[in-house]
């Protein structure tokens, strides 16, 4: 049996080499929409054929070497497995399921002798992610889609369609958007013939929380292509960030003036902040003003110069305002030639850049290419300053060479922590130390193929944990918690520790505080294995909740149990049974989502086959061992739900 990922957000099919390359991922912004934004990894296929997937010099994943496409949502890299068996000429047979961290939903179906997709499948949607928990169902023959198909979520049917014999979809569909998730619902209403999508569509969105959906755009098709007046979403369109494009389509092709509409909220109206023309070849042509990604409240920012048949050429500013009623003010930019190509001197905004966190990279580019020393500067508001807080030289080929200073993923006013190292052939090579307020906090070495080696101090991946609270005046506490161990060529190895990190400064005076917290063992292929004490993934002072039990080879058996630190005493408040193939199975007593140390509510009932079923209680903790119990809400679940 072979565990691998084969759906995946937007697959590429890329020729896979023995050399680390570089892609642009998607995970979850700090916002609360919550939406994908790109962040870099690695990948390669190592000695074994295997494909390694890996960040900052770490493996995060590991994969057969089968379907050829690379991964690119890291929430599915590092969470979603898949669990099959191969025939001798590698093709998949038999039942194949799905896990998504520790649980089962049902996901997955039965390949046929031939290799191809057969009867009922539940299968994921391609971005699916903890806020994105869509499901597609359907009948296959023969790996062709067929008949009626519905997209589920939160246990409702919210769409879906006809596919004809021949796997062309056919008559009425209610499509989901591409982006889907709880805060950027957006939904496509229309028709199709024989696979072409034909006349009227509508475009429909709710935000979290609403019932209903609305209509926000759309337009027509014509033998498949767009036609006439159309209403578009931007890619990143979220409760956060309402943005729409406006204007006409002629052949399949964006024609005319195209005008950019934004509104802050559902209750305000869409008012014009940009836009420009395309040529009668549908490209951009003469002045735009255009908006980042995911332009909001407190990221408004714009970009503004011209384009000559698609191409950006001659100079072009960055604008930004803190504020609705503020002015844009001019703060970054630079030129592109007559070929579309950056060169000479340029400012740019971190992908992160909003109202408190205005971080700015300066240097120059050369035929495209980052050349020279570039600089990270900082300030926390419009009218401070700029601090010089990092920066390196890059070479002739635009690779980084040399003594770099660099911000953590989750650098903030409140948490600037930074690594410091030295970079050879633009790979991170030799001793690297991370800083908090000039403070050594972790770090460790990099091996000549950038990759991790020997003992390292890592920080956790979660933004969260540099969290810095500001009490008083003259007291504030910065909490973390890190990770202890061995690393072997970028996997870890052996002993890990995890350590809860505290400081707290009254009056000038420093008090640091470091607790063991969890950890475990992990082999040599990099698969945790024994006994461990794991964190919860949003684990903080208010919700003190660990996981101990078993590992083999990376799959949780046996019971585990759930324990609650309260005033330095660890207490059971749950616990249940991992079988053989690591599918939660029996009697389990869980915590809510809700769950906090001051609100300890807890839910029991009974697992079949990794999926809940019968009836589950939600209660609030109280009293030894859950005996004085207060009833908040019975939920019946049944597997193999018809919606």
């Amino acid at each position: 049996m072979i565990h691998q990922i084969l759906q995946n957000n937007f697959p590429k099919q890329i020729q896979v080499t023995k050399e680390f390359q570089e892609g642009d991922g998607l995970t979850p912004n700090e916002n609360d929409d919550y939406m994908l934004i790109k962040k870099k990894f690695q990948f390669k296929l190592s000695d074994n054929n295997e494909i390694l997937y890996s960040i900052d010099g770490r493996i995060i994943r590991m994969d057969c070497y089968g379907a050829q496409q690379i991964m690119t949502n890291l929430e599915q890299i590092n969470h979603l497995h898949w669990k099959g068996n191969w025939d001798q000429n590698f093709k998949k047979i038999g039942k194949w399921t799905a896990q998504w961290k520790d649980d089962y939903e049902g996901v997955g179906g039965l390949y046929n002798e031939n290799g191809n997709k057969e009867g009922i499948w539940k299968e994921m949607i391609n971005n699916f992610w903890d806020q994105a928990k869509v499901y597609e169902i359907g009948d296959y023959v023969n790996g062709i889609r067929q008949g009626v198909w519905i997209y589920v979520f939160e246990n409702k049917k919210i769409g879906g369609g006809v596919y004809k014999e021949n796997g062309l979809k056919n008559g009425k569909w209610l499509e989901l958007g591409e982006k889907f998730q709880r805060s950027s619902q957006i939904i496509y209403e229309g028709d199709y013939q024989n696979g072409k999508k034909c006349g009227a569509w509508n475009t429909m969105y709710r935000g979290k929380g609403n019932y209903e959906f609305t209509k926000i755009g759309g337009g027509y098709f014509n033998e498949g292509q767009k036609d006439g007046d159309w209403i578009e979403l931007s890619d990143f369109f979220s409760i956060l960030s309402q943005v729409i494009y406006e204007g006409k389509y002629q052949f399949g092709k964006k024609y005319g003036r195209w005008n950019t509409q934004q509104r802050f909220s559902e209750e305000s109206k869409f008012q014009q902040i940009g836009g420009g023309n395309f040529n009668e070849h549908g490209m951009k042509q003469g002045n735009w003003v255009e908006l980042c990604s995911q332009f909001q409240s407190y990221i408004q920012i714009t970009y503004s110069g011209d384009y000559q048949n698609g191409l950006k050429i001659g100079k072009w500013a960055t604008l930004f305002k803190e504020y609705s009623g503020d002015k844009f003010r001019v703060i970054g930019g630079g030129s592109y030639d007559l070929k579309g190509v950056k060169n000479g001197v340029w400012v740019e905004l971190c992908d992160r850049f909003y109202r408190n966190y205005q971080l700015i990279f300066q240097g120059e580019y050369q035929n495209g290419l980052k050349s020279g020393m570039w600089t990270s500067q900082f300030r926390s508001r419009i009218d401070d300053e700029y601090e010089k807080i990092g920066g390196g030289l890059y070479d002739l080929h635009g690779w980084k060479e040399g003594i770099w200073v660099e911000l953590d993923d989750y650098f903030s006013r409140n948490a600037q922590v930074i690594s410091k190292g030295k970079y050879k052939n633009n790979k991170k090579y030799g001793q690297w130390s991370t800083k908090f307020e000039g403070e050594t906090i972790g770090g460790g070495f990099y091996n000549i193929e950038g990759m991790k080696e020997g003992y390292w101090i890592d920080l956790s991946d979660r933004y969260s944990e540099y969290i810095i609270e500001q009490l008083l005046y003259h007291f504030y506490r910065y909490n973390s918690y890190i990770y202890q161990g061995e690393y072997k060529n970028g996997r870890r190895s052996s002993k890990w520790t995890i350590v809860y990190y505290n400081e707290t400064r009254y009056d000038g005076d420093t008090f640091q505080f470091r607790t063991k917290i969890g950890g475990g063992q992990f082999d040599n292929n990099g698969l945790k294995t024994g006994k461990w004490e794991e964190l919860i993934s949003d684990y903080n002072l208010c919700k003190q909740v660990t996981f101990i039990g078993e590992y083999q080879k990376g799959i949780k058996k046996g019971i585990w149990n759930t324990m609650l630190k309260e005033s330095s005493i660890l207490k059971l408040i749950g616990f249940g049974l991992f079988d053989e193939i690591g599918m939660r199975n029996g009697k389990w007593i869980e915590i809510a989502d809700e769950f906090r140390n001051a609100n300890q509510l807890i839910q029991s009932g009974e697992y079949k086959n990794g999926q809940k079923n019968g009836e589950w209680v939600i209660m609030l903790a109280a009293g030894k061992e859950h005996k004085e119990c207060e009833i908040k809400e019975r939920i019946h679940f049944s597997i193999g739900t018809n919606y």
